[in-house]
């Protein structure tokens, strides 16, 4: 486990707070705890894990891989880069660049620390290196640095044109062709226009591969041991013999404070299709609905079986949905 300059991982922690939380909190006691902390607080969680881990060595010669932590979804991403006044990577040249380009600049920094300060990467060129890659996208605005490396991420796209599902401007990964390029990969696609991949006056038609089966893994989101109790706990729940009729199962923000089109709108049209979204709902407990699934879809309540999501894709007609 590399011990990386501070810029990257320790001097992020004095930013956390609500929103930004990692997996980790004191609480007024003074005592350490485990919390629920972000949807992004695996990133904080497996490194602390894996210094703890026998199955860490500090004997590099007897290493088979090399894990390179940088809080890039967790804390830089939010509140760090939405609270800077200035470009905290690359400078006058990318002063309006946006939080996923800075992103990506920040684990181009991190690749060259690694590349030029330690002998290892040159070694393997990266093969045998390990990073978490776990905001939305992440995986999809990796500089081209990290692609030989095995990446940990929550979103295993895997499209051979992937496309930015964002509604959120600021995470449009595709949003400047030219910085794509320069640090990402190539745009993919026929040649169009003047630009490869590139319809005249249009979007790019995709980008580099996000995910790579075979080398790349999907993590869940991190929980905290006291969420798994009830569910490990309670026989009932996995038996064998219990019919799962439900095929699908879903719990998570609709969008409702968030930008017009979140999600595409998919996960809101589906809740039409069964709720009235005018009336109020109580918040019930997920155990019993998320048990009911099939068992190749959402065994658990993590809500999803890491690596299946819903990505809308539009076709004649309308939108559709792959899954």
């Amino acid at each position: 486990v590399y011990e990386m300059p501070s810029e990257f991982t320790t001097a992020l922690l004095q930013y956390r707070g609500v929103h930004s939380a990692p997996h980790r909190e004191t609480n007024v006691y003074g005592a350490s705890q485990l919390v629920q902390g972000s949807l992004y607080a695996m990133e904080t969680a497996l490194h602390e894990w894996l210094l703890d881990s026998r199955l860490r060595t500090a004997d590099t010669a007897q290493a088979h891989l090399f894990f390179v932590p940088v809080y890039v979804s967790s804390l830089y991403l939010w509140p760090i880069h939405g609270a800077s006044t200035a470009p905290l990577y690359g400078g006058r040249r990318h002063r309006g660049a946006t939080r996923v380009q800075q992103a990506t600049l920040m684990l181009r920094a991190a690749a060259e620390y690694v590349r030029s300060a330690l002998p290892f990467w040159n070694a393997s060129g990266g093969a045998d290196h390990v990073w978490m890659l776990l905001h939305d996208e992440a995986p999809c605005f990796a500089p081209r640095e990290l692609r030989p490396s095995l990446l940990l991420t929550h979103y295993g796209y895997d499209a051979r044109r992937p496309l930015s599902w964002s509604s959120y401007a600021d995470d449009d990964w595709l949003r400047s062709p030219a910085f794509y390029e320069e640090h990402v990969g190539p745009l993919a696609g026929p040649r169009e226009g003047k630009r490869e991949g590139r319809p005249a006056g249009g979007r790019p038609r995709g980008g580099a591969a996000c995910f790579e089966r075979g080398k790349d893994l999907v993590l869940p989101p991190w929980k905290p041991p006291s969420f798994w109790r009830a569910p490990l706990s309670d026989p009932g729940l996995a038996a064998p013999g219990r019919r799962r009729g439900t095929y699908l199962f879903f719990a998570g923000e609709l969008g409702a404070k968030r930008l017009p089109g979140y999600s595409h709108d998919l996960r809101q049209r589906a809740e039409a299709l069964f709720c009235d979204p005018r009336e109020p709902r109580p918040r019930r407990d997920c155990l019993e609905h998320a048990a009911g699934c099939r068992s190749d879809l959402a065994p658990n309540c993590s809500l999803w079986r890491p690596g299946v999501r819903v990505v809308p894709h539009v076709r004649r007609g309308g939108y559709g949905a792959a899954l």
